[in-house]
């Protein structure tokens, strides 16, 4: 027998049909969804109650009624207006998701199925058009990351020191631990970098900032010392170097900061090339008097080389001589194999 009675269960599913099922292209009589309340519910309601309904949520702001001239307000219909998201902003995180390198395919498509019922049905078939194509991928560590990826968020939250194994895989494709004693570390910062996930923290015995790969993290536990604050560190405080970690360029996770100056050898036009390897906040010109000298700033380790060899024939590195010598040392090396 179809339920009569409960006003509050009426509400609340007719706001779950408004949101699943009309956007502003799509509007919902309180016919259609007095049909829907039936069929889905077994909610048998009058179309007054549902008007009354979706007149207190239109008073709310959360539900438009549809603007057409001339029609009858009962068949003007209504829809759901208060999605968070835009289109494109889902897009992007669909896209980012995607990206992702530590979980499965089919992990990745039901987390983007979910992003997708952030919208109405135009939205949904916008998205499902736009889905970025998924290699299949069985990410052979996937439970352990999650596990892993939760108890840091869980120990970052918790201000508390966190104990771990760390380590590879070797040629043959087996993992091996770096070390067997285990690390002990504050965490502060969980950052993605290119798909892969990277913990930003402060290792015991360490002045300084330490970086490590989620996904070679292995037996994680949670110790009950506290952390130590990025701004009572033995180097100083480094609270505001955590939260730009990041920021001074891709693949460059640790070191000491450094400021490169390069010549653009190429066309002038091209030089967002530069900007897409190093990151637009970490290039500026070196004066308005040479328009093709630059100045990078970035972390000294491998990936400010790796990315200065990303650039080939582009660029000259000028300075300091240091960074210059060492690359020269790099390509030397590199034409020495062939």
């Amino acid at each position: 027998m179809a339920n009569t009675a409960d006003g509050k269960k009426r509400f609340l599913c007719t706001l779950q049909i408004l949101m699943r099922d009309s956007d502003r292209e799509t509007h919902l009589t309180s016919e259609d969804i007095r049909k829907q309340l039936l069929e889905e519910y077994d909610i048998d309601a009058d179309r007054r109650s549902i008007r009354s309904d979706i007149k207190v949520m239109v008073d709310a702001g959360i539900v438009k009624d549809a603007d057409k001239a001339g029609t009858p307000r009962d068949e003007r219909g209504s829809y759901y207006d208060s999605w968070r998201f835009a289109d494109w902003e889902l897009k992007m995180l669909i896209d980012s998701i995607s990206e992702v390198k530590c979980i499965r395919s089919k992990e990745i498509q039901s987390i983007i199925a979910r992003l997708e019922s952030f919208g109405g049905p135009g939205t949904r078939e916008l998205l499902k058009k736009n889905e970025p194509a998924l290699e299949p991928y069985d990410y052979w560590m996937e439970e352990e990351f999650r596990n892993t990826l939760i108890e840091l968020l869980q120990a970052i939250k918790t201000r508390k020191k966190i104990t771990f194994n760390y380590g590879k895989l070797n040629s043959e494709k087996k993992f091996e631990l770096r070390r067997p004693e285990k690390y002990k570390v504050s965490p502060y910062s969980i950052q993605n970098n290119e798909g892969s996930y990277y913990l930003i923290c402060n290792t015991d015995e360490k002045p300084d900032i330490s970086t490590y790969r989620v996904d070679r993290i292995r037996n994680l536990e949670i110790d009950e010392e506290q952390s130590i604050p990025p701004s009572r560190l033995p180097a100083g405080d480094l609270t505001e170097a955590v939260a730009k970690f990041h920021l001074n360029n891709t693949d460059s996770f640790s070191g000491p900061s450094q400021v490169v100056e390069v010549r653009w050898l190429e066309d002038i036009k091209e030089i967002s090339i530069l900007y897409d390897v190093f990151g637009v906040d970490s290039v500026s010109k070196k004066s308005h008097d040479d328009e093709n000298v630059f100045i990078i700033r970035a972390q000294e380790n491998k990936g400010l080389y790796n990315n200065l060899l990303r650039l080939g024939s582009t660029i000259e590195v000028v300075a300091p001589v240091a960074v210059r010598e060492r690359y020269l040392g790099i390509i030397h090396d590199i034409a020495g194999i062939y």
